[in-house]
C-alpha cells in the first residue's frame, strides 16, 4: 500500500478553518506510511501562509512588513473556510481593530504596530524559545493569533518528528500546530470578535506563547 497523507482534525473550542490542521501536507508532501497503524485521510485543504521574513536558526525573526503580509494571507484562508449563514457582524474591520488595540492596552501588552493597521506583534521571552513574537491580526469578525516556531529548513522530515508534533497537538488545548504553505512550523488560535474581550485576548495570547515555547523546547534537539 502506498504512502498516504495524514490529517488530524484540529482540537479547538472555536470552529477552525481547514487550512490549518494538525500536521498539514505542504509543498514537500509530508506523508505518513501505513507503518504508523493509523487511518489515512486525504489532506486536500487550503494552506495558510504565515512565514516570517527574517530568521536566525532556531529563533524566529519577523520583519514587520512581512508580518503584515503573511497575517493578511492567514486571515483570508480562515475567512474562506468560515461557515456561512447566521447574523452578519455589524462592526467593520476598522472597528474591530480599534477594539483589539484597546484590549491589548487593557492587558498592558507592549505591542508593536506594523505597516498594516490591523496587524500587531507582541514580543515575549520564553524559557526555550528566547525570542517569541506573537502576531495578532484581525479581519472583519475574525482574529488570528500565531507564532512561527521554526523555519522549514530546520525541520527534519521524519515520521518520528511528525508524530511528536501530532502528540503535542493532542495534548495542548485550543492551539493548532501545523506547517504553513512555506513549510514553517507555527502555532495558532483563531478567535471570533463577537465574543472577544480583554480577558479572552489575554488567554489566547498566553496559550499561543506558552505552547510555542513548550513545543520549541521539545523539538529543539531534533532541529537541523
Amino acid at each position: 500500500m502506498g504512502a498516504t497523507h495524514f490529517l488530524v482534525p484540529p482540537f479547538s473550542r472555536i470552529r477552525p478553518a481547514p487550512v490549518f490542521c494538525r500536521i498539514l501536507s505542504t509543498g514537500r508532501n509530508v506523508t505518513f506510511g501505513p507503518e504508523l497503524g493509523v487511518p489515512a485521510v486525504s489532506a486536500a485543504a487550503n494552506r495558510s501562509k504565515i512565514r516570517t521574513l527574517f530568521f536566525k536558526p532556531g529563533v524566529p525573526r519577523m520583519g514587520l512588513p512581512g508580518i503584515a503580509r503573511r497575517a493578511r494571507l492567514c486571515l483570508v484562508s480562515s475567512l474562506i473556510a468560515a461557515p456561512l449563514g447566521g447574523p452578519v457582524a455589524a462592526l467593520t474591520t476598522g472597528d474591530n481593530a480599534a477594539k483589539v488595540e484597546s484590549f491589548m492596552r487593557a492587558d498592558s501588552y507592549n505591542f508593536v504596530p506594523t505597516k498594516s493597521p490591523t496587524v500587531w506583534m507582541i514580543p515575549f521571552t520564553g524559557d526555550h524559545l528566547k525570542d517569541i513574537r506573537v502576531v495578532v491580526t484581525v479581519k472583519d469578525a475574525t482574529m488570528v493569533v500565531f507564532v512561527t516556531v521554526a523555519q522549514n529548513q530546520h525541520l527534519p522530515v521524519t515520521t518520528d518528528f511528525m508524530r511528536t508534533l501530532l502528540e503535542q497537538n493532542h495534548e495542548l488545548d485550543r492551539v493548532k500546530v501545523g506547517y504553513d504553505r512555506e513549510g514553517d512550523l507555527s502555532v495558532r488560535i483563531d478567535g471570533s470578535m463577537r465574543v472577544m474581550d480583554a480577558a479572552e485576548l489575554r488567554e489566547i495570547v498566553n496559550q499561543v506563547r506558552n505552547a510555542s515555547d513548550e513545543i520549541y523546547g521539545i523539538i529543539e534537539p531534533s532541529l537541523l
